[in-house]
């Protein structure tokens, strides 16, 4: 017969007097081949007993371990440079990294490595003490202290780079609540920078910058925001210029020069086109269109002519400038790296929405009037996942608002103006007569005030709906006069759209049940109609007062802090970075 074992389960009962008495598994072992089946012995064998632990791994996490119990980080961080350190030791066999390394040389190439992007790696250097004995950890092969140190303050380099040295609540606080599109789970995230570190160490322990290489943020804000930061270092004590005058397109202007060579550098004038004005001394066309993108990027009357408001944003201090793409770029920190093939982004300060198609690349774009300056109105910074295009919208009206706002209107005035009271939710809703008496059952929460769809509702004719904890979404409106205004912070929290149709389009152009004469007959006809999207298309509210021209290879814009964030901001980065 075939040689096999059979492995009996070990139903303890069956071979004891007692349920309570242990005896190895019964395993069967087999008669030599050719010989019957009942020759096979029935007998009792002891299971193998577990591997041994590897005693030069548990000496390795112990010292990690020790090291990071007096580094003053969080809890989180020393968890997760525990499982790089670890895993790089596991991956390199328990052999040192540092044998031939000078430490002194290898902290330099990656303090170098950190401040080509903006970070200060003055703490690395000191990071882990020296309070452990500086020999070799015992039971292992010549792995020391000094070895385990710099391992980690590299592993510490490599999440600095990655993650910052704020963390997400400093910066954008609500960012990572409810939906988070775009980022994986704890768990994984420090898997993925475990193998990455074990991986990119064991090949590069050479060439630690490279090492680091695998922890730079990938998407385009951070791309863009790291050029224009080094461009800004390569010529940190630039020569302020004063503007004078007035220029238009086709008028001689004394200045041309220096104008056209500004708005090169900040990305809105190609360097063909600034050499062309600066040998004529001509305000060219181009020079004109440039400073009209320039303007819209700016929030200023985009008429292309240069005059008193635009010569005073492109004033500018260049220590200043510099501080504030530091900022940013740290924002840029917390934007995925994949936010999906179709997405849009909103940017507070700039006051628009963008729709990105092919990783980045602009398919849509349009101002929005957003949420006022004041504590409870604030739009939100957070993600989310767009589910529906919602046509004909009800308003139901949010009870803070219908009481500080519309309430003492008046039953005949709210009537006219098509709000109705109903009791109960958006499934079964029940009409009440309107009377004072039902407006003191809003005001007690009782009752709801809601506004029936069409042209006067507040929602405008579509709604786009992405479920969130702050009950904000985008929406048409019927104040189409706030979009010419350069400050638009006007809502009460949600983001209402300059174009609405063209927003319902591009989101359902690739579904084949929604054309444009479809919605366009949504909007306009009928009752509540609602279009659920077959590919979730993911939602990002960002707040960024330096940002890339998204329709442009080069240039960022200025913007103005429009909740004032930058200064709470900077003395939260400067207080992670240890007061430097």
């Amino acid at each position: 017969m075939a040689s096999w074992i059979a492995v009996c389960l070990p139903v303890v009962a069956l071979f004891s007097t007692s349920a309570q008495e242990k005896k190895p598994p019964l395993i069967i072992i087999p008669a030599p081949d050719g010989d019957k089946a009942e020759d096979d012995e029935l007998v009792y064998v002891s299971p193998p007993p577990p591997p041994l632990p590897d005693f030069r791994k548990l000496a390795i996490d112990k010292t990690i371990r020790q090291l990071l119990a007096d580094s003053g980080l969080p809890p989180r961080r020393k968890a997760r440079l525990l499982r790089m350190a670890s895993g790089a030791y596991l991956g390199h066999r328990f052999q040192p990294f540092w044998l031939d390394s000078n430490p002194d040389i290898v902290i330099e190439r990656v303090s170098d490595a950190l401040r080509s992007h903006a970070l200060d790696p003055f703490a690395i250097p000191d990071m882990f003490g020296d309070e452990l004995p500086f020999g070799p950890i015992p039971k292992t092969d010549r792995v020391t202290v000094d070895d385990v140190r710099l391992t980690l303050q590299v592993a510490e380099a490599a999440l600095l780079l990655k993650e910052g040295p704020a963390t997400e609540k400093l910066v954008w606080e609500k960012w990572n609540q409810g939906d988070t599109p775009g980022t994986i789970a704890t768990a994984v995230h420090t898997e993925n920078v475990t193998r990455t570190f074990s991986g990119q160490l064991n090949r590069h322990v050479a060439e630690p910058e490279r090492v680091l290489d695998a922890f730079v943020p990938q998407n385009w804000i951070y791309e863009r925001l790291r050029k224009a930061w080094l461009i800004s270092v390569s010529n940190p004590n630039p020569d302020l210029i004063t503007f004078r005058g007035n220029a238009y397109r086709g008028k001689r202007y004394s200045q041309a020069r220096e104008l056209a060579e500004t708005l090169e550098m900040l990305g809105f004038l190609s360097p063909e086109d600034a050499a062309e004005g600066a040998k004529t001394g001509v305000f060219t066309t181009a020079m004109s269109y440039a400073l009209r993108d320039f303007q819209r990027a700016n929030g200023l009357r985009a008429d292309g002519i240069f005059g008193p408001k635009t010569m005073a944003k492109l004033k500018r201090d260049p220590n200043r400038d510099r501080q504030r793409i530091v900022l940013n770029l740290h924002r840029a920190r917390l934007v995925p790296n994949e936010m999906g093939d179709r997405y849009v982004m909103v940017n507070l300060p700039s006051g628009e929405i963008f729709g990105f198609e092919n990783g980045h690349q602009l398919g849509i774009r349009m101002r929005i009037v957003f949420g006022r300056n004041t504590e409870d109105r604030r739009t939100p910074i957070f993600r989310d996942t767009l589910e529906e295009v919602i046509f004909r919208p009800y308003w139901w009206v949010p009870k803070d608002i219908a009481v500080n706002e519309y309430l003492h209107r008046g039953p005949g005035s709210l009537s006219r103006s098509g709000y109705e009271i109903v009791r109960g939710g958006f499934a079964d809703a029940r009409s009440v007569r309107m009377t004072s008496s039902a407006l003191r059952g809003v005001a007690s929460g009782d009752l709801i005030l809601r506004q029936r769809a069409g042209y006067g509702n507040a929602l405008g004719l579509v709604k786009f709906r992405f479920p969130n904890d702050h009950a904000v979404y985008f929406h048409d409106t019927p104040q189409k006069h706030l979009f010419q205004y350069s400050d638009r912070a006007h809502s009460h929290g949600c983001m209402r759209l300059e174009k609405p149709r063209d927003m319902a389009e591009w989101v359902l152009k690739h579904d084949p049940d929604w054309s444009s004469a479809k919605i366009q007959q949504a909007m306009r006809y009928g009752n509540r109609n609602v279009a659920e999207m077959k590919q979730p298309m993911h939602v990002f509210v960002v707040y960024f007062t330096v940002f890339p021209l998204p329709e442009r290879e080069n240039g960022i814009a200025f913007l103005k802090d429009v909740y004032n964030r930058d200064m709470t901001s900077l003395e939260g980065l400067v207080a992670a970075q240890g007061g430097k």
